[in-house]
């Protein structure tokens, strides 16, 4: 359970992850801006159950869309940047719900895995059960949300910024760099695998 991990030894680094509902830029109260073309604007949020910090990856939809690429590459980036600042961490614990795109799939799967045989530490991914998967980054969406009701946003950038308030929030916004792609990941391992036992 959530609670149980909650209470891990310090090695053990314990998070919820969750996309915000679908956010719009630029947001304004203008009668004359409501037919206007808008952006589509993302906000993938990860949540440290331990330290109780709070990332963002906001991207709108000329960056990047909602495939699990775009998931697998953001959970890859994020995890790898987090275990390179503390190398201290030898597991990691990730609660999630069980969307098939975003979560539970094998491109995520995958992406997972090449972060495991880079890390060469053990890495858990929980799903909570339907119906009960109320967590910590709901909090943060909802504080977005209340920050954002009554404002003018001209920038992306600027939704997630306004949950600075809760924890240490981080906005970071996704590139055109290139996107891995996962589902050759096992393939690959195990060409890897079958070449190093010929050799031998």
């Amino acid at each position: 359970m959530k609670a149980v991990d909650k209470v891990t030894p310090e090695n053990v680094s314990v998070w919820t992850m969750d996309l915000q509902s679908v956010l719009m830029c630029p947001k304004t109260k203008a009668s004359a801006m409501y037919y206007r073309t808008k952006l589509v604007v993302h906000n993938m949020t990860y949540f440290n159950l331990k330290t109780k910090e709070g990332f963002c990856y906001v991207y709108d939809e000329s960056n990047a869309d909602l495939s699990s690429q775009m998931f697998g590459f953001l959970h890859h980036n994020h995890f790898s940047r987090y275990l390179d600042a503390n190398p201290d961490v030898s597991n990691v614990v990730i609660w999630s719900d069980g969307c098939g795109y975003q979560n539970k799939c094998v491109t995520i799967a995958n992406s997972l895995l090449q972060l495991v045989v880079e890390k060469k530490m053990p890495i858990e991914q929980k799903f909570l059960t339907p119906g009960h998967t109320q967590m910590e980054c709901d909090a943060m969406h909802s504080l977005i949300e209340r920050r954002t009701k009554c404002e003018y946003l001209h920038a992306q950038g600027i939704h997630a910024g306004n949950g600075n308030s809760q924890g240490n929030t981080i906005c970071l916004q996704s590139n055109r760099g290139p996107i891995f792609r996962y589902q050759k990941v096992v393939k690959r391992l195990f060409e890897v695998g079958s070449s190093r036992e010929e050799r031998k």
